[in-house]
């Protein structure tokens, strides 16, 4: 990995941790943006910088937010989770991806990390004994979010992908 790569790396994960203090609610209904930068690294470098991505900016970000709890890892696992899953599939598609296929990797990454968010949930509430019907009487609204969030990303992430590999921080394969 050379120097410029890791600097990026470091760059997506800072974004990531802001980001992930800055969302729209709309009661129920809430868009965050802190996946982009996962988004982004697994799509110009792959899974494994998208992991370390996920991993690295969502234990920083549950250190600032809650500390070290029985469940930080279990919350980590939605960013990894995407960082794999998009990385592996830019990778099979050597990097060079039509519009059709970024939106369909996004919805499925946007709905993989929902569905796993979901599941913590329910985990965290049995753990810490909190109230988790709550998180099954939301669930529909968190898959309208997720929906959501699919399409903003699809708008955004190929453009920022593009204005990445023009910058000269991706090296030609």
């Amino acid at each position: 990995m050379n120097a410029k790569r890791l600097t990026t790396n470091a760059v997506l994960i800072a974004l990531y941790v802001v980001l992930s203090f800055v969302s729209l609610n709309f009661g129920f209904l809430k868009l965050s943006f802190a996946l982009l930068p996962v988004f982004l690294s697994a799509l110009c470098f792959g899974a494994v910088d998208a992991v370390a991505v996920g991993a690295v900016a969502s234990f920083i970000q549950q250190m600032l937010t809650y500390g070290f709890t029985a469940t930080t890892v279990l919350w980590m696992l939605p960013p990894i989770v995407l960082g794999a899953l998009v990385g592996l599939y830019a990778r099979s598609k050597q990097f060079d991806m039509t519009i059709r296929q970024h939106a369909f990797i996004i919805a499925i990454g946007c709905l993989t990390v929902t569905t796993i968010n979901t599941g913590v949930m329910l985990i965290d509430g049995w753990v810490y004994g909190y109230p988790v019907a709550f998180t099954f009487s939301v669930v529909s609204l968190r898959y309208v979010s997720s929906i959501a969030m699919a399409v903003i990303y699809t708008i955004v992430v190929p453009r920022v992908v593009t204005l990445i590999r023009r910058s000269g921080l991706i090296e030609r394969r």
